[in-house]
């Protein structure tokens, strides 16, 4: 349900949602992540959040992304939490199209078209 709220209210394309569980999937390989009903929708909805802003060229402000949570974390928080998620990632945000295509045929068991690679912006 917040899943789906999530995806409709950002209008972003699945390929962000697939990288957002990446990086949770490397934060639970590297930090042992354990995620709970308590932190789930905080720590998805800020990945969906980092994963748009390093591979869409038009991404929401924070104060967006606050609305689009429903309004559940400020916006300080929301900033707060993305800089820990940067940081626990090691600043690594980009996804190699080799690791995005297993993921997404074992995890998801979807085959993607070249379309649906994620490409970072560039600036």
């Amino acid at each position: 349900d917040w899943v789906h709220r999530i995806l409709t209210r950002s209008q972003a394309p699945r390929a962000i949602f697939v990288v957002a569980v990446m990086y949770l999937g490397r934060m639970d390989r590297v930090h042992n992540l354990h995620l709970t009903r308590n932190n789930v929708y905080r720590m998805f909805l800020v990945a969906v959040m980092l994963a748009s802003k390093t591979y869409e060229d038009n991404t929401y402000r924070n104060c967006d992304w606050a609305i689009i949570g429903l309004r559940h974390y400020p916006t300080s928080a929301l900033t707060r939490m993305e800089l820990e998620l940067l940081s626990w990632l090691g600043y690594r945000t980009l996804v190699p199209p080799q690791e995005f295509v297993t993921v997404l045929n074992t995890t998801f068991g979807m085959h993607p078209t070249y379309q649906d690679l994620p490409r970072p912006v560039s600036k």
